[in-house]
């Protein structure tokens, strides 16, 4: 699904993860994800265009799978 998104769904989604809902973050939970470290990464993204775009770029070109291992290092690299 990612693969498909234009930039503006990818920032459209980045504004959601900023401003996240009990249920939403819940969800993260369940993921094995920390939805304050998401929170975090996604309004660093929305605030700088070319993180987004390099964000983006590489999205399109990983699997799910992928993209949870990224998420999870770039989780542990913040803490």
């Amino acid at each position: 699904r990612v693969k498909e998104m234009s930039e503006d769904d990818i920032g459209a989604m980045l504004d959601q993860m900023s401003s996240m809902t009990p249920e939403q973050e819940a969800r993260m939970k369940a993921m094995g994800m920390d939805p304050s470290m998401m929170s975090k990464a996604a309004s660093m993204m929305a605030s700088n265009p070319m993180m987004k775009a390099a964000a983006a770029k590489m999205m399109k070109n990983m699997t799910p799978e992928q993209m949870q291992a990224a998420s999870q290092q770039a989780q542990n690299q913040m803490k």
